[in-house]
């Protein structure tokens, strides 16, 4: 843990859990993007769906999943 202080993480208060979560979406929102484009570029090419598209999916329903599962959970 002393490593950690170090190196310059301290622990997070209110501005921190906002800035953490902002680049959480965004690097979420790129990977998505960048699976998607790299999906439909192997989708023109070979006429076939592969791997990362599967990736892709996965991706999605594992994040949409926990989403309506936590929100069904604090809604009541």
């Amino acid at each position: 843990m002393n490593i950690f202080k170090k190196l310059g993480f301290i622990k997070g208060d209110e501005g921190g859990s906002y800035i953490a979560n902002k680049a959480i979406k965004i690097s979420w929102l790129f990977y998505n993007i960048a699976l998607l484009l790299w999906s439909v570029v192997e989708l023109i090419q070979s006429r076939e769906l592969t791997f990362v598209f599967i990736i892709l999916l996965a991706g999605q329903i594992v994040f949409w999943g926990f989403y309506l599962y936590y929100l069904k959970k604090t809604s009541g």
